[in-house]
C-alpha cells in the first residue's frame, strides 16, 4: 500500500498521520519532503503510525535521521499510536529507547508540555498563553507579539484544538476573540475554563481584529498582564 500523509496542527505542534508503508519509493520521498519543510518552520512533530503496516531499513533510517535533525534544533519528533507491526519493529531494533513513543495522539501532544526533548532548553517560569481565533493571521500576530515579551504562546483556530491544548498544556491565560466563529457562546468558554481550571480566560475587545497593529499589541499585553495579576 502506498504511503498517505495527512498534516494537521495543534497549536505549534505538527501532526503527520501516516497510512501505508514507509519504504523506498515515492511515498518515502514524499515523507522526507514533508518532514524537511516542517523542520524549516517548526520543531515539534508527532508521527501518528497507527495506519503503518510496513517500514523498511531505509524508512526507519529516515525517521532516525530527522529525529536527530529536529533535536539538534531544540525540538523533538515523537511517535504515537504505533501499529502492532511498528511496535514489534521498534522493540526488535531497540529504537523504542531512542524515540519517545506514546499510545495516543493526545498523550504525545501533552508530552511536549511536561517533558522536554533531549537537549531542549525551556524558559523556566514563563507564562503559557493559549490564544484562540479562527484567523491564522491573528494567531501568527499573537504568537509574535507575546513571544517577543517572553510568553510561551499556543494558538488554536477552532474549539476542538483549543480544548485539547487547554487540557494538555494547562495554560495560565486563555485569550478568546469575540469574532471567532463558534466561540462567542459562554458555554464554550466555560468548557475551556473547565479544561484548564487554573487559567484566567479573557475575551478580547470586539474591535481587536481591525485595530491598528500597535493597538492590537497593546490589547494583547494588557489582557495577559491583567490576567496574570487576577490569576496571580
Amino acid at each position: 500500500m502506498s504511503l498517505k500523509i495527512e498534516r494537521r496542527f495543534y497549536g505549534s505542534i505538527c501532526i503527520f498521520g501516516c497510512t501505508g508503508a514507509i519504504i523506498v519509493g515515492d511515498g518515502l520521498t514524499k515523507l522526507e519532503e514533508a518532514l524537511r519543510r516542517e523542520i524549516n518552520e517548526g520543531n515539534r512533530i508527532v508521527l501518528d503510525l497507527k495506519g503503518v503496516d510496513r517500514v523498511d531499513s531505509t524508512g526507519m533510517g529516515l525517521l532516525v535521521r530527522f529525529l536527530t535533525h529536529v533535536r539538534n534544533k531544540g525540538g523533538d519528533l515523537r511517535l504515537c499510536a504505533p501499529s502492532q507491526f511498528v511496535r514489534k519493529l521498534l522493540a526488535a531494533t531497540k529504537l523504542d529507547s531512542v524515540f519517545l513513543v506514546y499510545t495516543s495522539e493526545y498523550n504525545a501532544i501533552a508530552s511536549f508540555f511536561v517533558r522536554a526533548a533531549p537537549g531542549e532548553e525551556r524558559r523556566e517560569g514563563a507564562t503559557t498563553v493559549l490564544f484562540v481565533d479562527a484567523s491564522e493571521d491573528l494567531c501568527a500576530f499573537a504568537r509574535s507579539v507575546l513571544g517577543q515579551h517572553g510568553y510561551e504562546v499556543l494558538t488554536a483556530g477552532n474549539f476542538s484544538d483549543a480544548h485539547l491544548l487547554a487540557q494538555a498544556a494547562q495554560p495560565s491565560v486563555i485569550l478568546v476573540s469575540r469574532e471567532t466563529a463558534g466561540l462567542e457562546d459562554c458555554a464554550v468558554v466555560r468548557t475551556l475554563q473547565a479544561a484548564a481550571p487554573n487559567a484566567t480566560t479573557v475575551t478580547l475587545p470586539a474591535d481587536f481584529a481591525a485595530s491598528y497593529a500597535n493597538h492590537g499589541a497593546a490589547a494583547l499585553l494588557k489582557a495577559v498582564g491583567g490576567a496574570r495579576v487576577v490569576g496571580g
